[in-house]
């Protein structure tokens, strides 16, 4: 009985949730509610389209490029969750150039992605 018991107890251990597990030491520090925010994080704010009409009509038009099927386009569309991803990344890159610039506070501004 008490190997039964034993085993029963093993086999109740469950790993811990995906999103709990560290990959990286340094990104769980950078975003910790200690860290200095404005020092490591980067992207466009949300509301990039408020402060960039421009910038947020042509993001849309990518993702619209990207998913659905174009005589323009050389390969075949990509599933929107990959397409989503790719807007993501791009949001990230902009939003650090922008910051990597000006280093200051988001303005609104006409910036376009062909400026």
């Amino acid at each position: 009985d008490s190997k039964k018991s034993d085993n029963t107890q093993e086999n109740n251990i469950k790993p811990p949730l995906f999103k709990a597990v560290v990959v990286n030491e340094k990104a769980r520090i950078r975003r910790s509610p200690t860290s200095d925010v404005q020092k490591h994080e980067y992207g466009l704010p949300r509301n990039y389209r408020d402060i960039y009409t421009t910038l947020g009509q042509e993001l849309d038009d990518f993702l619209t490029f990207m998913t659905k099927p174009s005589i323009k386009s050389q390969d075949p569309p990509i599933r929107m969750a990959t397409a989503n991803v790719y807007t993501r990344h791009a949001k990230l890159f902009l939003g650090w150039c922008f910051l990597q610039q000006h280093n200051s506070v988001f303005e609104k501004t006409t910036v376009s992605l062909f400026d």
